[in-house]
């Protein structure tokens, strides 16, 4: 009987402190807020209330935080811990305008388990903030304006099993941004301005099974070659990841590119060296050095021909050519005259082509080096000067028959005039003796075509000067119109 009774009493007495801890901290809530139970676990509600900062008269035993809607700009030192909220296991602060959150802001939340801050303004996240959440399982960090998740960020958070990083700002993760995380199975950025990521930053991610990353201005080149390859391999890639860029691949899902084809452009680093030569005094040999991913194919061109081992040269003989790795060297034996020129280093891979050339130049060549540079413009000057020179010798041919075809019709018009007015043959031989008819000293220079029938220059006749090549062309081309008139 006593027993039963002692029973009963201590059943009692559990029964008045429970009903006595649940009014404490229903009691102990703030204004702004709403403190109940919701699915089993204590839960102060203070959504929209336009709180700038933490209220500080919360019971100690809230276990979920909803803050959702306020305007708490910055998280500040301790900003839990220093009114007693240190039993969180849930804590969401979305939408509430944050914009920094200070790197010691989450001490004493050792058991909490999901902190969600997206839809806010944090522009960064410094290593350490989360050292002390150590339990944490769940962080959503979507809607923010991260641009870079540096070194040691996520460190050491071996209960993490999902991180959502969507719709940031994000332009580079380091290669150490998550270290230790054995348990992290999802991972989202998808929606940021990411071109590229490095395979070091994930592969220490054993249960890694989902990785968002489409909404992305991805660079497929070499640089994203491996990451592209280890999703692939992991089986981690979802579609639509597409390529913004190269050109060539904008809007292709990165399944449906070949490994290759993530190419840059080729780098030559070595190319040498120009030689001058005398023609039959040896041999000379070229090498070229380059890189890329892939490796790019390399060759030899001279005049707009790719050389080979099996090309022959003008004497008969073929270039050698060698490769090894990076490295394609050219020789040339018993270099000849025909050989010199220009040598073109042509570096190709589906990243595009790069060249570089070096110059083989023969000794004693007129028509090499500065020579040949010199060579054209004399010629075409020299071509140019014996058109001119013919065009006025023509013209003056033309005037000079023309003058003397006026001066014969003159006199025939003057001789039948006199005829008509009935002149005597003693007349005629009067006149002839008195006018007599003097033909003009054949000459090989054209006379002016002036009024006042003046002679060929002193220039002309330099020009035309029968020593000359152009001299003896104009003469015999004077002396051709002449006979003709």
């Amino acid at each position: 009987m006593e027993l039963r009774t002692a029973k009963l009493l201590l059943y009692s007495a559990l029964v008045v402190a429970v009903c006595r801890s649940q009014e404490d901290w229903t009691a102990q809530c703030s204004s702004s807020c709403k403190c109940r139970w919701i699915s089993g676990k204590k839960t102060a509600e203070c959504i929209r209330q336009n709180l700038t900062q933490i209220p500080s008269s919360l019971s100690p035993e809230i276990q979920n935080f909803d803050l959702t809607g306020n305007r708490i700009t910055h998280l500040m030192h301790d900003s839990f811990s220093r009114v007693h909220l240190v039993n969180l296991q849930k804590l969401v602060l979305r939408k509430c305008e944050i914009e920094s959150i200070h790197t010691d802001a989450f001490n004493g939340l050792k058991i909490v388990i999901e902190i969600d801050l997206s839809a806010n303004n944090i522009r960064t996240l410094y290593p350490g903030t989360f050292e002390e959440t150590q339990r944490l399982r769940v962080l959503l960090l979507n809607e923010n304006k991260l641009k870079v998740l540096e070194n040691g960020l996520f460190r050491d958070l071996v209960y993490l099993q999902k991180v959502m990083l969507s719709n940031n700002e994000l332009e580079r993760i380091e290669e150490k941004t998550f270290r230790n995380l054995p348990g992290l199975r999802l991972l989202t950025l998808d929606g940021n301005n990411l071109s590229v990521l490095k395979v070091q930053s994930f592969e220490t991610l054993p249960k890694l099974g989902s990785l968002e990353l489409h909404n992305n201005p991805w660079n497929c080149n070499c640089r994203l070659k491996r990451f592209r390859d280890w999703t692939i391999e992991r089986k981690l890639y979802t579609k639509p990841t597409t390529c913004q860029q190269p050109a060539i691949l904008a809007g292709k899902m990165w399944d449906e590119i070949g490994s290759d084809e993530f190419a840059c452009r080729p780098e030559i680093f070595t190319i040498g060296p120009s030689v001058r030569i005398e023609a039959g005094k040896g041999n000379v040999t070229f090498w070229c050095r380059a890189a890329g991913i892939p490796r790019p194919q390399l060759s030899w061109v001279h005049r707009s021909k790719t050389l080979s081992n099996h090309t022959r040269r003008h004497n008969g003989e073929s270039y050698v050519l060698r490769s090894s790795h990076e490295w394609l060297n050219l020789t040339i034996p018993d270099v000849t005259l025909s050989d010199k020129g220009d040598y073109i280093c042509l570096a190709k891979s589906p990243g595009g082509n790069t060249e570089k050339n070096v110059t083989l130049t023969i000794a004693g060549d007129a028509l090499s080096g500065k020579d040949s540079i010199i060579s054209l413009p004399l010629a075409l000057g020299l071509g140019v000067t014996a058109l001119l020179l013919l065009a006025v010798t023509v013209s003056l041919c033309v005037c000079y028959c023309r003058r003397r075809r006026t001066r014969h019709d003159e006199k025939s018009l003057e001789a039948a005039s006199m005829e008509h007015h009935g002149l005597g043959e003693q007349e005629k031989s009067l006149i002839t003796t008195i006018n007599p008819v003097v033909k003009p000293p054949r000459r090989y220079e054209a006379p002016s075509v002036t009024s006042h029938g003046t002679e060929m220059t002193e220039l002309n006749r330099t020009l035309l000067d029968n020593d000359s090549v152009f001299g003896q062309y104009t003469a015999y081309i004077t002396k051709q119109c002449v006979a003709r008139c």
